[in-house]
């Protein structure tokens, strides 16, 4: 199916047609957001701005079956790209799955003219941001009643297509094709009456044509536009231009100056893993299986997404493997956190930051994430890099810091199973096993410490069941406080606020397992604590299994949210039964035991 929205909003598809207003305008938010989770809140703003009625929020749930049942509709086959239109607990997303864009075919080849551009190549310049123009029928949601949020993305794409013809024209002067595009130039000149620098190149252009009285007319007319519309003179590059016609000594340059984008420093080897502070202990198998999967492959691109529970060692894991594959990849390694304490990173902040490191100006990082994101392909394309990213929290995030075709690999985390990423191998960070968690609470406390009371310092790992956050805390505290033993503590841990034990300084269990729970949405959050209030411990707090009993269909897609969470283990029933759940220990705790405040 295909979409344009580079003037009137256009479903190109002959047994689709879209015409309601409101419907129109709710299509075209999820258009200009896709892939990303739209709220109810956001959409009702869009629709009614200051004036919503009452029932807006069912109107949206209308407007969205409407939109649904349209797009379902389609003439399109089964096995054809057809778009889905995504319910979330906070809103919707439209999953394009393939389907055409016009605003992101517009973006790519404007990103291929500039990377065009930056090698010199005038020619490939000029056909790919013709290409890029010949895309739009008029100003872009022309015929829309836009809200804030596609007013905003208006007037941005309106701003990309005025650069991309100013692009196009400084391609085109630069190997003194004058004639061909001084029409061009006096038309948009007309259209943008304020833009100096389109005066500038027609002021140049007419100059080079010999049609030097005409050049300072243009001069003229652009200074009243100034003067009348903004109350300004013209600024020193124009002023100056001016009397270098009137002195009939311009000269002209066989190039202007390059304005499109810099080419970046070959010498520019990005080397962002982070340090490593202590010696990785355990997960043999699991690294060497990482290792063997990360090889670079001429022609693919290795994509491996390691999840597990907050706290599991997901990011000391992948950048151990870092460490060990690196010299495989010359072209550098690049490492991204896409999580912060209050919400995810922003994509096009990582994507700045991976530029910047391949040695891409500040001034010529383009502004918004599909350029970014189209340039940071083009540079890395051919180059053999390694790109970790380290709790990504959707798979739209990830995909937009995929490099481009090479010989590149990609490591990523995350706290949930991202399942939409196509063709990536899904690993799951398990719990360690008992000699592993042994070893790091030596490693951290000392060795002789825990030999004076090895049965004490058995029941310790055992009951962290695996968390090697909570073995580094045990370990850090055991070192840090005189007279503190594996049996006092163990002791303090079998009481109520075991989650209060388990902090010190920045290793805090309650915190890691908070911000998951933070993630979930508030019907998710639900379903949780009702899980919690009928999970049944037995002696030791671990949780028998309990039955799942009769779920609802909305329950039964909540259920499966924790699930790839990791958060709740759904075991099959040995008959017909609906299963059984159980959940993980240290979640039922951060459930049952509020902070206490100490």
């Amino acid at each position: 199916m295909n979409f344009e929205i580079l003037g009137p909003l256009r479903v190109a598809d002959g047994h689709v047609r879209v015409s309601a207003s409101k419907h129109r305008t709710l299509l075209a938010l999820l258009l200009c957001e896709h892939d990303h989770v739209v709220t109810v809140d956001q959409l009702v703003d869009e629709i009614w701005q200051e004036n919503p009625p009452r029932s807006a929020v069912n109107l949206v749930r209308q407007y969205i079956s409407h939109v649904r049942r349209k797009l379902g509709s389609s003439g399109a086959s089964a096995t054809s790209s057809r778009p889905e239109l995504v319910t979330y607990s906070s809103g919707y997303s439209l999953d394009l799955r393939g389907s055409y864009l016009d605003r992101n075919v517009f973006e790519e080849r404007v990103a291929v003219a500039q990377r065009a551009a930056a090698r010199g190549e005038t020619d490939s310049c000029v056909v790919a941001v013709t290409e890029a123009l010949d895309l739009w029928r008029g100003p872009a949601l022309i015929d829309v009643s836009c809200g804030p949020r596609t007013v905003a993305e208006a007037r941005r794409l309106n701003g990309r297509r005025a650069f991309a013809e100013e692009m196009r024209i400084e391609a085109k002067l630069a190997v003194g094709r004058y004639a061909e595009t001084v029409d061009e130039l006096a038309a948009l000149a007309l259209v943008h009456p304020t833009r100096e620098r389109l005066r500038e190149h027609l002021m140049r252009t007419l100059y080079a044509l010999g049609r030097r009285a005409e050049a300072l007319e243009v001069y003229q007319e652009g200074r009243r536009a100034l003067v009348d519309r903004l109350g300004i003179e013209p600024g020193t590059t124009l002023r100056r231009l001016e009397q270098e016609v009137l002195n009939d000594n311009l000269a002209l340059r066989s190039r202007p100056r390059q304005e499109l984008v810099s080419r970046p420093r070959r010498s520019a080897i990005p080397r962002q893993l982070p340090a490593s502070h202590h010696d990785f202990i355990g997960r043999v198998r699991e690294t060497e299986h990482l290792v063997d999967l990360l090889k670079p492959s001429v022609g693919g691109l290795p994509l491996v997404a390691l999840s597990g529970l907050a706290g599991i060692g997901k990011t000391a894991l992948a950048l151990h493997v870092a460490r060990r594959v690196r010299d495989s990849f010359p072209g550098g390694q690049m490492f991204a956190r896409l999580s912060a304490t209050d919400g995810p990173v922003p994509t096009a902040n990582a994507l700045l930051s991976f530029l910047r490191a391949l040695g891409v100006s500040q001034s010529d990082v383009p502004p918004g994430l599909y350029q970014r994101a189209e340039l940071f392909r083009g540079i890395t394309a051919d180059r053999q890099i390694l790109v970790v990213l380290d709790d990504a929290g959707s798979e739209s995030q990830v995909r937009a810091l995929l490099p481009g075709p090479g010989a590149s690999s990609v490591l990523v985390t995350s706290r949930r199973t991202l399942t939409g990423l196509d063709s990536a191998v899904h690993l799951t960070c398990g719990p360690l096993d008992a000699d592993t968690g042994l070893a790091i609470l030596g490693n951290l406390a000392g060795r002789q410490q825990l030999a004076q009371d090895p049965k004490s310092s058995s029941e310790l790992v055992r009951w962290c069941r695996g968390l090697p956050v909570a073995l580094c805390v045990i370990g850090a505290k055991l070192a840090a406080e005189r007279g503190l033993t594996a049996r006092t503590l163990l002791a303090t841990l079998s009481g109520n606020g075991q989650l209060d034990e388990l902090q010190l300084g920045e290793l805090d269990v309650r915190a890691r397992i908070a911000s998951s729970h933070r993630r979930l949405g508030a019907a998710e959050r639900d379903l949780l604590g009702r899980l919690a209030a009928s999970a049944r411990p037995v002696a030791g707090g671990d949780d028998l299994p309990q039955p799942l009993g009769e779920l609802t269909p909305s329950d039964e897609a909540l259920l499966e949210g924790l699930v790839a969470n990791h958060m709740v283990e759904v075991l099959p029933s040995p008959g017909t039964g609906a299963g059984y759940f159980r959940l993980n220990y240290f979640v039922r705790l951060f459930i049952e035991q509020p902070r206490t405040g100490r």
